[in-house]
């Protein structure tokens, strides 16, 4: 069974630890994600259900494409992380870079 993981920073809102589904697709496990816990489906996905800028997807080590994601056929054994994207640079505190 497909197991989905969210980033910490999603906590309040996203299921702790691993939420399992019997879904065949990256999207059919989301969408049940997003049935048990309100107000996820609009941090994940925006009203287009296309994937939000600040937020990447893996399927096992590999990061999924925006254009792909919904249709991504899963195995059984499957590991999705949802993660929050950071940006920002490696600048030193006084401004002056490393």
């Amino acid at each position: 069974m497909p197991r989905l993981t969210f980033t910490s920073h999603l906590d309040g809102i996203a299921p702790e630890g691993e939420f399992l589904s019997a879904g065949e697709t990256v999207g059919a496990v989301l969408d049940e994600a997003f049935a048990a816990h309100p107000g996820l489906e609009h941090y994940v996905l925006d009203d287009q259900r296309r994937l939000r800028k600040h937020v990447i997807v893996f399927v096992g080590d590999r990061k999924l494409g925006p254009a792909s994601l919904l249709e991504h056929k899963l195995q059984p054994d499957s590991d999705i992380y949802v993660l929050q994207a950071l940006s920002g640079g490696c600048g030193a505190p006084n401004g002056t870079t490393t």
